[in-house]
């Protein structure tokens, strides 16, 4: 028996992981799924893959403060760059919003290219994320509470294998985040909406909800929308 038991899992483990590893290099962009914010049972956008295959987790990776470590330690060069780069986001009293390793998180929910999980953003592309993590602290973050940023800066390899054409995450002004004590999807976007109207022009506020439960905010452009990427669907119309 112990020999049959021992025979199947030799046989058929590797079997099951390279039927997952297929699939998961045949998933597209366009591949449907049906979940999230501003959706219903009947309604399905286009998303990328990896957002479609980690919902089934609830929200996408986030890489661990072991895999972070390996990281810096594996890079010196990019290493030294974040300790300047927390000084710089110190500097500007924005340094304790958003802790390192989850700013720094480009594409780590692709399976299929972990390389790309973490990277700092160039020295002429910090400011831009200090407004957008001031906003945050003073509009989002009283409402809903604490929040796992799972998307900050994306060099454009990043970008493009997490399926973004936008330039708002290469450009380091967008983060993108879950609620992590505020769960009821309605209540979300009533709160962040009700913001994003009374606060968001003036300091010319982009929000997205996307059907992971993922909450988008940068500071290139007032404008809003909803799973599909599109305005007409977005909770937050004015």
């Amino acid at each position: 028996m112990l020999f049959l038991c021992a025979l199947v899992l030799v046989l058929f483990i590797p079997t099951g992981v390279n039927i997952a590893r297929n699939s998961l290099a045949k998933f597209d962009h366009k591949t449907p799924v049906k979940v999230g914010f501003g959706l219903r049972a009947n309604q399905e956008f286009p998303f990328y893959p990896a957002a479609a295959i980690m919902y089934r987790r609830r929200t996408p990776r986030l890489q661990s403060e072991r895999a972070y470590r390996k990281w810096l330690e594996e890079n010196p060069a990019k290493a030294e760059m974040v300790r300047q780069y927390q000084s710089f986001l110190n500097d500007n009293n924005v340094g304790e919003i958003i802790p390192m390793r989850e700013l720094l998180q480009g594409c780590a929910d692709n399976p299929l290219k972990p390389e790309l999980a973490f990277d700092v953003p160039p020295k002429a592309l910090w400011p831009n994320i200090v407004p957008t993590l001031k906003w945050f602290d003073a509009n989002a973050r009283p409402i809903i509470g604490k929040v796992r940023l799972y998307h900050g800066y994306r060099n454009p390899d990043a970008n493009k294998a997490c399926g973004s054409r936008s330039p708002v995450h290469p450009a380091n002004s967008a983060i993108d985040f879950v609620p992590m004590e505020m769960h009821d999807p309605a209540k979300i976007e009533r709160l962040m909406c009700s913001a994003f109207r009374a606060k968001g022009k003036t300091a010319k506020i982009g929000m997205g909800f996307y059907g992971v439960g993922l909450i988008h905010i940068d500071t290139r452009g007032y404008r809003s929308w909803g799973p599909d990427t599109r305005s007409a669907t977005s909770p937050c119309k004015v």
